[in-house]
């Protein structure tokens, strides 16, 4: 299972590089910054940049073991 990545209520994979690893540690950045962060995901077999705003997203979670594909947040 593919690690994901969670914004906002909305679950996207994530490819192999960058690892997660490295994901987390730009995530973290940016949000301690307040700034954005570019994210390289998968939609429908093809990668895609997001550019997130860290600052105006109430949640960000990283998903190592690909098994939380329902994650919500209130």
């Amino acid at each position: 299972m593919p690690a994901l990545i969670h914004i906002d209520g909305r679950t996207y994979p994530l490819p192999a590089e960058p690892t997660p690893q490295e994901v987390a540690t730009s995530v973290k950045a940016a949000v301690e910054a307040k700034g954005a962060v570019t994210i390289q995901v998968e939609v429908g077999g093809q990668q895609v940049t997001l550019y997130v705003n860290t600052a105006q997203v109430s949640v960000i979670a990283l998903d190592w073991n690909g098994v939380g594909a329902g994650f919500f947040h209130g």
